[in-house]
């Protein structure tokens, strides 16, 4: 079992963050991870940095250090590579504090995925996996704002990027090898725009649990008193249900003509939320209500397939099985059901769907190959001789 030596800096004064700078400033790779909670915030609350540069961990202690910035210019330097492991969350939080994505990005996870160790690995089973190293997750959820740290808190976050190192070794000379890592930079390129970091308020009633119970005016009521409970939440920086709860958004969106009276007679609402927010739902539900008929939302309805339709799916899913094995990629990662069903659905006479599985690297992979499937131009066979079928052209 390989063990890497436990070696870092816990930095809790601007003074040591700023020598720490001087020393990463040099690096061509900086490796990150972060701790943050969001239990009762809208936005994470930022609860340490971990960093290693120049062959040195840092663990930066944001609660004790206010000024940040000297760290902010390091991470966001263009021509050093960010390498995290399941970087989503760690850049919506670097972005929501220092108000810029960092660039340019490794993703571990993503490119794990590339090389077929499934398509949304842990750190921990890729660090067994990849480098036979079992990593102690018994701080995973420990209290990251409290404080002091315990010295266990402090080993455990150091190891994250510790092994992150290695991690990113192994997975870019893979990638390399396989000349696969222009479809890393394909696949994180939505991870640079600041947007998909931003719930879309517009869309927020899609997300609210019993809106499948709603349709018409009252779809319409929801979206409106969902879009002003997202920008509450947001303005007010707390989570959506200590606004109010889905549960009570849908139960008003039913009534037929929603009065404060009624308002005050819902479950799951105070009277101080009443004071704080009825002028606002009110006029929420006059807007939702005044909506024009051919502007009420709909959410995606469950629709009987064509006949045929069944078959093709399996015919497309069987092909995209086979070329994932034959290549050794996550499967997951090539498309999904939903993809697969609205291709199978597809005919001739229509527009090509605009798929993911249609674009970029994986169109070149095998969304040729099903489109050409469709067409009766590309057949499965199967061979006695072999364990699968094979792709074959149609002469």
């Amino acid at each position: 079992m390989r063990i890497l030596q436990i070696n870092y800096q816990y930095l809790n004064q601007a003074e040591q963050l700023l020598e720490a700078c001087a020393h990463m400033k040099s690096a061509n790779t900086l490796y990150i991870d972060t701790e943050f909670h969001r239990e009762t915030s809208y936005y994470p609350k930022l609860a340490l940095i971990q960093i290693l540069g120049n062959d040195q961990c840092y663990l930066v202690d944001p609660l004790e250090i206010e000024d940040l910035s000297p760290l902010w210019k390091l991470i966001h330097q263009p021509h050093v590579t960010k390498v995290f492991h399941a970087a989503r969350q760690d850049i919506e939080c670097i972005l929501h504090h220092s108000e810029k994505i960092p660039y340019p990005i490794f993703d571990t996870q993503v490119a794990a995925s590339l090389l077929g160790y499934g398509s949304q690995i842990g750190f921990s089973p890729l660090s067994q996996r990849l480098l036979n190293v079992e990593l102690n997750k018994e701080e995973s959820f420990s209290d990251w704002l409290m404080r002091p740290l315990s010295q266990s808190q402090k080993d455990y976050a150091a190891c994250d990027v510790l092994y992150l190192v290695p991690l990113y070794q192994h997975l870019i000379h893979k990638l390399e090898q396989k000349k696969r890592l222009a479809w890393l930079y394909e696949e994180q390129e939505h991870l640079y725009h600041p947007d998909h970091f931003i719930a879309d308020g517009k869309k927020a009633f899609q997300r609210v649990k019993g809106a499948q119970k709603l349709k018409g005016q009252r779809l319409a009521i929801l979206r409106e008193l969902a879009l002003w409970r997202e920008e509450e939440a947001r303005h007010a920086n707390v989570p959506r249900r200590r606004v109010l709860s889905d549960e009570f958004l849908v139960n008003l969106s039913k009534r037929k003509n929603p009065s404060l009276e009624q308002i005050r007679r819902l479950r799951g609402i105070s009277t101080y939320q009443i004071q704080q927010y009825s002028d606002s739902l009110l006029e929420a539900i006059r807007k939702g209500k005044s909506c024009p008929k051919d502007e009420w939302p709909t959410l995606s309805q469950h629709h009987i397939p064509a006949k045929g339709t069944a078959l093709r799916q399996e015919l497309l899913a069987t092909l995209l099985k086979l070329r994932a094995y034959q290549e050794n990629i996550a499967v997951e990662l090539l498309a999904n059901k939903k993809e697969l069903m609205k291709l199978a659905a597809w005919k001739r006479n229509q527009a090509q769907p605009d798929l993911p599985c249609l674009h970029g690297w994986r169109k070149k992979l095998v969304g040729n190959d099903m489109l050409k499937l469709l067409q009766g131009q590309t057949c499965l066979s199967i061979d006695l001789d072999t364990t699968l079928p094979e792709i074959r052209k149609n002469l």
